[in-house]
């Protein structure tokens, strides 16, 4: 699978730190019209001894509407983080100086979807997913993109993607430039960037 990545620079950790991001969709394969319920990133802390570490919580969603969908409403839900983790971003709005100081801990809207929506069949809901490590500070990250749905009558259904990011330090170009290099990869996903349910 080929994603097309397009790099850019943010200033998410007060700095100027290496960012990547990729469309990504949601198709409705079938006819029958399928409702939408939770659509969130959990970021997974590798190491249980750093639950605290905030850093960690850098793989997210981001340049997402509901233009064109059916039937949105506003939603609450938790995402399930381990119950030793410090820090549970999109769960809960803060206003401590973490999310003064790093953009991406100011809203729950950068780790899950805070509507539902109907989504008609053959049609498509575009986001873009996005990894901005700390410049400098972990070299790999987890994470799991999780979409639970329902069609008609049936129970709800729940898809969980893996995603590996890493962050390479720096690379030595012929210039004596120290390029970041910065991948990530999604499981299970379709060529085209289109997460399929049916």
């Amino acid at each position: 699978m080929a994603f097309i990545y397009q790099y850019y620079n943010t200033s998410y950790w007060n700095g100027n730190d290496p960012g990547i991001k990729t469309q990504m969709g949601i198709k409705n394969a079938g006819t029958i019209s399928a409702v939408i319920e939770k659509v969130y990133v959990k970021n997974i802390i590798s190491n249980w001894q750093e639950s605290s570490s905030f850093t960690s919580f850098c793989i997210h969603l981001r340049d997402y509407n509901y233009e064109g969908m059916v039937n949105v409403e506003d939603t609450s839900y938790t995402i399930p983080y381990p119950s030793y983790y410090f820090y549970e971003f999109g769960n809960i709005q803060s206003n401590t100086n973490l999310a003064q100081n790093w953009f991406l801990a100011s809203s729950n809207h950068y780790y899950k979807t805070l509507k539902k929506f109907t989504l008609n069949g053959g049609i498509t809901w575009n986001f873009n997913l996005a990894f901005n490590p700390k410049n400098g500070q972990i070299d790999f990250y987890r994470a799991e993109l999780v979409i639970q749905y329902k069609i008609g009558a049936q129970p709800s259904a729940i898809e969980k993607f893996k995603i590996k990011a890493n962050y390479v330090n720096t690379i030595r170009a012929i210039d004596g430039k120290e390029i970041p290099e910065i991948v990530m990869e999604v499981n299970g996903v379709s060529s085209s960037n289109i997460f399929l349910i049916q």
